[in-house]
């Protein structure tokens, strides 16, 4: 009698009340409460089991993904990782993964369940398991190319730098056809061992504008991508406050950021303007900083309205979809 009163005054309670005192509660707890009440179970059960990080070499992120796939709740119908929507895979350190081992089943198997809605991948040889395992994606977020090799060449190292780079962006768009949201991290000039790409002359600069042309060739081959975002640091563009013959200066005595304002809007929307199917295209220039760009139908049949903002004081949370993107009607869950 007891019981049945106490689980009498948890359905009484408002939701937004429960959820706020799960927030104090670790899993085995949550797990807990989960069992003796129904509620529970339909509030707490997929938002605590919703995201899943696996970090380590092979060998753990192996591990750890066999323990998910075992882990069956006694008071749930379906296994736990029927239930999550995000999962983060950090390779460490990034190798080469041997598609016939135990890894690569279990990585297809997680992604391919139905309520899986977001994939952050932080090194190359992992992207390169997606690419075989996984090639049903609609959102994917690659933001670290840790283990990316380098096309050997005779040609000066910017330009064998800049085709590897590139071929990042040709990979996603002949594996992932069904790709509606894209999140890249540093795709312009990823860290390399020897150091990290910086555009400071003219001839950078001319680099720079054939890989936005690129950029825009391969997004118009990905006729179901509507949300694209990357990351340009500012303090990789332009040669700095010294001028003399040769350094490129996007801005100047940049106090106010006026300039680096005006210049972050014009390289999106050149690129925004030219990809019809996006949507929305936001760029990372530092910590908080975010120039974005998002269309939106005007009144004349066929023609779009485009907005561009340019905000240095954004929020960022664990999260990169929701750090680049604002929700819309379409992909509210991004």
């Amino acid at each position: 009698m007891a019981s049945q009163s106490w689980n009498a005054r948890l359905d009484r309670q408002p939701t937004e009340l429960l959820l706020d005192m799960s927030e104090y509660l670790d899993r085995e707890a949550i797990k807990s409460l989960s069992c003796v009440n129904k509620r529970f179970r339909s509030l707490f059960l997929p938002a605590h089991s919703d995201r899943v990080n696996f970090t380590g070499d092979v060998s753990r992120i192996t591990s750890s993904l066999v323990l998910l796939m075992r882990e069956q709740p006694t008071f749930t119908k379906e296994p736990t990782y029927k239930y999550v929507t995000y999962v983060r895979f950090d390779l460490q350190p990034s190798r080469p993964i041997d598609l016939s081992t135990q890894i690569a089943g279990l990585v297809r198997r997680l992604l391919e369940q139905p309520k899986l809605e977001k994939v952050t991948v932080l090194s190359y040889d992992f992207y390169k398991l997606l690419e075989t395992e996984a090639p049903q994606l609609e959102r994917l977020a690659f933001m670290d190319f840790r283990g990316m090799p380098l096309v050997e060449s005779n040609k000066p190292l910017i330009d064998r730098e800049l085709t590897m780079s590139m071929s990042i962006l040709h990979g996603i768009r002949d594996h992932f056809k069904d790709l509606e949201c894209l999140v890249l991290g540093e795709i312009l000039n990823p860290q390399w061992p020897w150091g990290h790409r910086r555009f400071r002359t003219m001839s950078d600069q001319t680099k720079l504008n054939t890989m936005q042309a690129l950029v825009v060739r391969d997004l118009k081959k990905m006729p179901k991508l509507t949300h694209f975002a990357f990351v340009l640091s500012d303090d990789t563009v332009g040669g700095g406050p010294d001028y003399f013959d040769g350094i490129w200066q996007p801005w100047r005595n940049d106090i106010h950021n006026l300039d680096k304002d005006r210049w972050y809007k014009e390289f999106l929307g050149s690129i925004l303007n030219s990809v019809s199917q996006l949507q929305q295209l936001s760029i990372r220039a530092g910590p908080s900083v975010y120039c974005r760009g998002i269309k939106s139908p005007g009144e004349d049949p066929g023609k779009d309205v485009l907005r561009i903002t340019w905000d240095t004081n954004q929020g960022e949370t664990g999260d990169e979809f929701d750090n680049f993107f604002v929700p819309s009607p379409r992909h509210n869950a991004i």
